[in-house]
């Protein structure tokens, strides 16, 4: 009897000690050291850093950036956004089954934040990391504030929606500017005629069965509010579709590509 209650006795301090090292091992410490590459003239944007779908940090443009995360263990990805544009990312993605460092480059483009000479390595196990005040990173989706009613600005909004957001942004309603971007902005940039206000008109668009045509221009930073939306989902963070804009000074209606907002 008594070498039954030994055996019992130890199976609960195996299990005990099993069911303890899993929940400890159930996140990681992850140091992130980022090279801030500058820009002088264009592209010049900050960018906000997510790990999964919590924001972590916003880094100012050129500077360079560390810090210390504690994260779920498995499958996580770093995303890097153009701040309150969030079609413009580029990510990192690994497994976490120790510590871990990353380091890397981060080039801001018109187009897509790049992210190179990515360097994945376990952390010094000899490093004594304080637990207090590190909260753990989950993959679970941060909640989103109710959005006012009426006219107004929103600065959470970015041209194709936030990337931790599940359904379409609201932008009905929404006060904001018709602006150039993406390709147009390179080639304005590329030809160093950047004082050419007719490189910065924003086509405007009228819809014709399947098709949406061109016909006319909006200049650069024209206030609008946004009456009708008409957006499609396309994948993370990402949003293509028309909306149907009021300019404020003068009332008149246009189509522009959602981008353009």
């Amino acid at each position: 009897m008594k070498k039954i209650l030994s055996i019992l006795l130890l199976l609960a301090i195996l299990l005990g000690t099993y069911i303890k090292a899993n929940a400890e091992n159930s996140s990681f410490f992850l140091g992130i050291t980022i090279d801030f590459e500058e820009n002088w003239l264009f592209s010049t944007y900050d960018v906000e850093m997510y790990i999964n779908l919590t924001p972590v940090a916003t880094l100012p443009h050129g500077q360079n950036y560390e810090g210390l995360f504690r994260v779920e263990a498995g499958d996580n990805t770093v995303w890097f956004y153009k701040q309150k544009d969030h079609s413009v990312y580029g990510q990192i993605d690994f497994t976490l089954k120790e510590d871990t460092s990353i380091t890397c480059g981060l080039h801001c483009h018109s187009d897509n934040v790049r992210v190179d000479e990515i360097e994945i390595k376990a952390q010094d196990t000899e490093t004594n990391y304080a637990e207090a005040g590190i909260p753990v990173i989950t993959k679970e989706e941060p909640a989103v504030e109710k959005k006012p009613s009426g006219d107004h600005y929103d600065e959470s909004l970015s041209g194709r929606g936030s990337g931790y957001r599940a359904g379409e942004p609201n932008y009905v309603g929404v006060i904001g500017y018709v602006v150039v971007f993406g390709d147009q902005g390179y080639e304005i940039e590329k030809s160093g005629d950047i004082e050419n206000t007719s490189l910065w008109d924003v086509s405007t668009y009228e819809p014709d069965k399947q098709f949406w045509n061109e016909v006319g221009k909006l200049p650069h930073k024209t206030e609008v509010v946004v009456r009708e939306q008409l957006i499609h989902h396309r994948s993370y963070g990402n949003y293509s579709g028309y909306l149907y804009v009021q300019k404020t000074d003068d009332g008149s209606m246009h189509y522009i590509d959602v981008k353009n907002f």
